[in-house]
């Protein structure tokens, strides 16, 4: 079609099935660029055959001069979609229609909502700008980071697809690599009796040396001590199948008196750096230099068969509770007869 004229300006026209009437000023008198602008039109729809970009040209979604700039350079792809131009809003419905787990429905919620928060008015276009900017600001926060830029994924791959360049823009802002993990400080015995005699909770610092219970374990969870024979501690832990076991009895453990903070305050006055979880390590690491058996090690410890030769290892360890004991006690130094007069 041929453009129009009013009042020395150019307009480009366009009345074909499948889009709406199209009468869009050029802001131009340059016959030659309103010459540019229709033959861009023209084209758009017969031969490329993109109603999608005329619609939103149409409608004045799409501003005629950016499209022209992207159309001349063959970068279609670089235009805004039909999809990019809905309200970041679209978020919540999409989650309403969430078949999951109760705890990633509740982490997506928490998501969108702090996304619709700090950018209020944003359309899904602007998604991979914002995710660049998200990134930047979350430099020594990778978790957070990574966490909504795999839900935003999530609710490109189900709205556009993984195909579209909104989907590919914004996976294109890489996850950001997480900080290497804290290695473990190990004590040995003697250093472990130290911080025990200086630590204001000693007594419960020491039951976590000697059974490997997890705080939650230690204080929420349940434990007691199993007088008959095999003498043991029983540990009823939570989360997973492997975390309810038995222990050996190396040292009876003392119900808890403070609360974790005041622990982990306390321990750190007694040894600068040390955590909770350390504990646990150290007595991984102390059943090991006992000579314990691997298998037997794991079980201890809580954790699930990883592997074929998990599962074939995997047995009631009740009958060799004690014997580990006495190797754990030996290893540790602790007088056997004395130490076990409390729970006969």
């Amino acid at each position: 079609m041929s453009p129009s004229w009013v009042k020395g300006y150019g307009y480009v026209t366009l009345e074909r099935p499948g889009v709406p009437r199209l009468s869009i000023s050029t802001r131009s008198q340059t016959p030659k660029f309103v010459a540019r602008c229709q033959q861009m039109i023209d084209r758009l729809y017969d031969p490329m055959n993109r109603l999608d970009i005329l619609t939103l040209i149409a409608l004045g979604h799409l501003d005629l001069r950016k499209a022209l700039h992207h159309y001349e350079r063959h970068e279609l792809d670089r235009l805004p979609s039909a999809e990019g131009l809905h309200p970041l809003t679209a978020m919540r419905e999409w989650h309403a229609t969430l078949r999951v787990s109760a705890a990633y429905n509740r982490d997506c919620r928490r998501t969108i909502d702090r996304l619709l928060r700090d950018n209020p008015g944003a359309t899904v276009g602007d998604v991979p700008g914002i995710m660049a900017a998200l990134k930047k600001s979350h430099a020594d926060r990778p978790s957070g980071y990574n966490h909504t830029r795999s839900h935003v994924l999530a609710f490109l791959r189900d709205t556009v697809g993984e195909r579209h360049p909104l989907y590919q823009d914004t996976r294109a802002v890489k996850a950001l690599s997480a900080p290497r993990k804290r290695q473990p400080l190990i004590v040995k015995p003697a250093e472990a009796r130290r911080i025990v005699a200086e630590c204001r909770y000693g007594a419960d610092i020491w039951s976590l040396f000697v059974t490997g219970m997890r705080w939650k374990e230690y204080t929420v969870d349940g434990w007691e001590v199993v007088t008959d024979r095999p003498r043991h501690v029983a540990i009823r832990g939570q989360k997973r199948a492997g975390r309810v076991r038995a222990v050996p009895l190396i040292d009876p453990p003392t119900p808890p008196t403070c609360s974790e903070k005041t622990a982990i305050r306390a321990l750190q006055e007694a040894r600068p750096g040390m955590i909770l979880s350390d504990c646990r390590n150290t007595y991984r690491v102390w059943l090991e230099n006992a000579r314990i058996e691997p298998s037997r090690i794991k079980i201890y410890c809580g954790w699930s068969p990883k592997g074929m030769m998990d599962l074939y290892t995997w047995r009631d360890i009740r009958d060799e509770l004690e014997d580990d004991a006495a190797l754990m006690r030996k290893h540790l130094g602790l007088d056997t007869e004395e130490q076990l007069a409390v729970v006969k």
